[in-house]
């Protein structure tokens, strides 16, 4: 059996990848159309976790800040979120604050 290349041979595209980088897009727009095409997938991971948090904390923008934090108390991102760490919602929120701090310090560097 003879596979062609081409489209029908290649794995579907990851929705979440894109979503995962326009998070991370310096345009605020960008970030607020990812924040909205995760809602209906019903889905995410543990990189989408890590960015909607770090926006909830740090974004510059306070609409996008609020955005964040509505989304990380969606169905999907608690349920992971429970997975993820042991740690209660405030406690976390209480560490990466921390964190936040620390890189605005310079004490750390941001990925």
């Amino acid at each position: 059996m003879n596979q062609k290349p081409g489209a029908a041979n290649e794995p579907p595209p990851n929705p979440l990848a894109q979503i995962l980088r326009d998070l991370q897009d310096p345009a605020p727009a960008r970030r607020a159309a990812a924040i909205a095409a995760l809602a209906p997938l019903r889905l995410a991971d543990h990189p989408i976790l890590a960015a909607l948090e770090r926006m909830a904390l740090a974004d510059p923008e306070t609409e996008l800040r609020q955005s964040a934090l509505e989304a990380l108390n969606w169905p999907q991102i608690r349920n992971l979120r429970r997975s993820f760490s042991p740690l209660g919602g405030s406690q976390r929120r209480m560490i990466l604050g921390e964190i936040a701090g620390w890189e605005a310090s310079g004490l750390i560097r941001s990925e």
